[in-house]
């Protein structure tokens, strides 16, 4: 037969009734806090771990993110020149078309 589990409030009655009995309470009383702490640790480790799972993802993005910047800031500069490049050439052009004439 498995065993059924003791009202706590019951067991805790009866340890108190004798002396001796109540440094197994007391130890009792220590097992439940270090269960609990155990417990909570065991929680903040989990969402410590998720929440630095997520920073190295957001910090992945943030790279990525600045990479496409440098690349279009840097094509987008290149740009801005090239306009320019580009009508002096068409000038010049015209200019050699109209006093070769």
């Amino acid at each position: 037969q498995p065993l059924k589990a003791a009202d706590e409030k019951a067991v805790s009655a009866e340890l108190l009734k004798r002396p001796e009995s109540r440094v197994v309470l007391a130890l009792m009383d220590i097992f439940e806090k270090m269960e609990l702490k155990d417990r909570l640790l065991t929680e903040s480790e989990s969402d410590r771990k998720a929440r630095f799972d997520q920073i190295q993802e957001l910090t992945k993005l943030a790279k990525s993110a600045q990479i496409e910047f440098q690349t279009a800031y840097a094509e987008n500069e290149r740009l801005k020149k090239y306009p320019e490049v580009r009508i002096r050439r068409m000038l010049s052009g015209i200019f050699k078309n109209t006093t070769g004439k």
